[in-house]
């Protein structure tokens, strides 16, 4: 396995600083959130500073970061609605000039007009990935979601089934599926087969709020995951792909938490030391 860092949990951060860090505890690659700046409170989802701007920033500046700290780029995480296949094919070019072979994206989100009519939308706009992806040379990754049609590993392997592994593949998001959608990942993991192509590290767990039972983002090692377990299982199963760290608890500040968490993945044996 090789271990990656999602800027989406480094929001207080520029690109060049975040990318920095990323190399210095250790890391061999970086995957960018890729959307407009914000204003406002810095936040992981609203002004997160540690991101590529489309509207400033080129594959230049994609490939001068990567260089700058020695990371592979490995994945661009746009936010895109399901059916924008203009907007996939500019990120597909961008990605294809900035060298970088993965691009997230979701399923339908879930709402009042039923499974057939999502599950169409869905598949409808994936076949229309798959035929950009193998023009630009770039993967359509679809991750695994709450609140969206593919929640779990069997619906997400069931929207993208029959296309090509090498243009679409499926991110396994293992803290997304304490919200919804778990399985056991030793089946999970084999479901996806072919199509399993990166694989989103954090943790989570729920508790009750004013008799309301609400999730929230927990640290690595204190969540309801035995995260520790999970990569064991992974090493078992022979994945060899990149596992992005996205921590997105608020116990520390950003920086600590990927400090922190560098060092449980060298006590558990899977990062190696930092140079």
């Amino acid at each position: 396995m090789k271990f990656s860092v999602y800027t989406l949990s480094l929001p207080t951060h520029t690109p060049a600083a975040g990318a920095q860090l990323v190399s210095r505890l250790g890391f061999g690659a970086i995957e960018w959130r890729y959307a407009p700046l914000s204003t406002g409170t810095v936040s992981f989802t609203g002004n997160n500073r540690c991101t590529i701007d489309p509207a400033h920033d080129t594959p230049a500046t994609v490939r001068a970061l990567g260089a700058a700290s020695s990371l592979e780029t490995v994945g661009l995480a746009p936010y895109l609605e399901v059916g924008d296949i203009d907007g996939f094919e500019r990120v597909a070019r961008f990605a294809a000039e900035a060298g970088v072979s993965g691009i997230r994206l979701r399923s339908p989100s879930v709402d009042d007009r039923g499974f057939a009519t999502l599950f169409a939308e869905g598949r409808a706009y994936f076949e229309q990935v798959e035929r950009v992806s193998l023009r630009y040379g770039v993967r359509g990754l679809l991750e695994m979601h709450q609140r969206s049609l593919c929640a779990s590993a069997t619906m997400a392997e069931r929207l993208v089934h029959g296309l090509d592994p090498a243009a679409i593949g499926v991110i396994y998001d293992v803290g997304n599926l304490v919200v919804e959608g778990y399985e056991d990942p030793r089946v999970g993991l084999g479901v996806l087969g072919p199509y399993l192509a990166h694989v989103h590290l954090k943790n989570a767990a729920w508790r009750s709020v004013a008799g309301e039972w609400e999730y929230y983002w927990a640290p690595l090692d204190a969540g309801m995951l035995d995260i520790r377990s999970f990569l064991q299982l992974l090493e078992t199963t022979g994945y060899a792909g990149w596992v992005s760290l996205e921590d997105l608890s608020t116990d520390r500040p950003c920086d600590e938490t990927l400090a922190h968490n560098a060092r449980l993945l060298r006590e558990w044996g899977f990062l190696a030391a930092a140079n």
